[in-house]
């Protein structure tokens, strides 16, 4: 790529054929071979993006593979790789010109694609039909505050800036009793030495810091 690669590479396999997925900051994609080559081109770029966010459902071809992204108006957008297929959804018709912070997250690993929305003190999540489910609301401004952590297993991080504190929710919003906790968004998380049970490291005052969660919700 001559511009700057915002995403990380994602690998998948269709009819025997490996492709290595990325793309940059011009909202230009890139599907390679294992060496490098170019293996796909797609006939479209992600101009219109509200986020360099996008995720890649895998179809029966990489034609018919499927796009998910947040498009300038706040819209969830599908688009297949062909570019035959366009779908535009507004979440609610508030956000066009509300301005929130909208994550694609699939929060089991099983490709079923949920939505995150932070908008100034409150969160809320939307399913797969793209209806409302669950939201809450802080005494602290969340807006951009707000990561998505895990590998196979999503969660939501959420910073209080003022107080320097973080909270994790899983996908129904719910939380551990060790939350809130001292900590920031340059956070990971995981199970670090293998005993089952998830590890928050964040950074906090130019320290480290690594929480156990106990199994209470998660």
């Amino acid at each position: 790529s001559k511009y700057i690669v915002t995403s990380a590479i994602k690998y998948f396999s269709i009819s025997g054929k490996d492709y290595l997925f990325f793309y940059d900051n011009f909202g230009n994609m890139y599907f390679l071979n294992r060496r490098g080559e170019a293996r796909y081109n797609p006939s479209f770029s992600l101009l219109d993006l509200k986020s360099q966010e996008i995720q890649l459902s895998k179809g029966i071809s990489v034609e018919d593979s499927k796009l998910t992204f947040i498009d300038s108006s706040s819209r969830v957008v599908e688009k297949a790789l062909s570019g035959r297929f366009a779908e535009k959804i507004a979440l609610d018709s508030s956000y066009s010109y509300e301005s929130p912070l909208i994550h694609v997250v699939d929060f089991s690993g099983n490709g079923v694609f949920e939505y995150v929305v932070s908008l100034a003190d409150k969160i809320a999540t939307y399913g797969p039909d793209k209806k409302l489910g669950i939201f809450e609301s802080f005494n602290f401004q969340v807006d951009g505050n707000l990561t998505i952590l895990g590998e196979s297993e999503k969660y939501i991080l959420i910073e209080n800036k003022k107080l320097d504190e973080i909270y994790l929710f899983d996908s129904n919003l719910s939380t551990n009793h060790v939350f809130p906790v001292s900590g920031s968004l340059k956070s990971a998380l995981g199970d670090l030495n293998g005993d089952g049970l998830l590890e928050l490291v964040t950074v906090y005052k130019g320290k480290i810091i690594a929480y156990t969660i106990p199994p209470e919700v998660y």
